[in-house]
């Protein structure tokens, strides 16, 4: 539940002091590293380095964070994969009753062999459907940085959009429509993992930057 047009989180990485992590935004959606390493070699400045293991920067969940039926998001960071994970989250908002299951999500991978794809999902309100959209190419490459960027208005397919590079990609829904009501999440957002009751799975490996 957000104004529209409004930067609502934004993790720059910079300066990082013991486990916090500044929201830029002026929003308060401050995060806390778990095992995440700062590094003075972000795309900009420092960045973070995430193991690929259990590493992960922690939000807690507010209103704004929730996106509901017909409401427009955009998610969008730099990545720098180290490895090409089965499905390597980027961000991932968990869902009511703390399954694996997000209730938004970017990812390195869909989880289906695609590992060098860019995918965005986000799960029904009756909790038992997934909508997943792809790139339809290989996009994602190893050691390098990418800008990466999903655009969508819940409920909406027709509006979905994925960016890599700034630069608009052929991409398609390959699980659902991406037509069903959202679940409006209550959990925390995580960055570089998906919230799984309270630990970790499909875990980004690699660098990060401007969240």
């Amino acid at each position: 539940d957000q104004p529209t047009n409004e930067l609502i989180l934004f993790h720059d990485y910079d300066g990082i002091a013991g486990s916090a992590v500044i929201d830029r935004s002026g929003n308060g959606h401050h995060g806390a590293l778990t095992g995440a390493a700062s590094t003075n070699r972000g795309r900009f400045n420092d960045g973070l380095f995430f193991d690929g293991v259990d590493d992960r920067v922690i939000v807690g969940d507010t209103a704004a964070l929730d996106f509901a039926l017909a409401e427009s998001i955009t998610l969008t960071a730099w990545i720098k994969p180290a490895s090409l994970e089965a499905r390597g989250t980027i961000l991932s908002k968990g869902r009511t009753a703390s399954t694996e299951f997000s209730n938004y999500a970017i990812c390195q991978g869909d989880g289906s062999g695609a590992e060098d794809q860019f995918a965005f999902h986000y799960w029904s309100s009756n909790v038992m459907d997934l909508a997943r959209h792809r790139t339809t190419a290989p996009i994602i490459r190893t050691n390098t940085w990418q800008h990466v960027a999903a655009v969508n208005i819940m409920g909406n397919g027709a509006t979905t959009r994925l960016y890599v590079e700034r630069e608009l990609q052929s991409s398609s829904w390959v699980a659902g429509s991406g037509h069903a009501r959202p679940i409006v999440s209550t959990e925390e957002l995580w960055i570089g993992a998906t919230r799984s009751v309270a630990v970790p799975m499909e875990e980004f490996n690699g660098s990060m930057d401007d969240i």
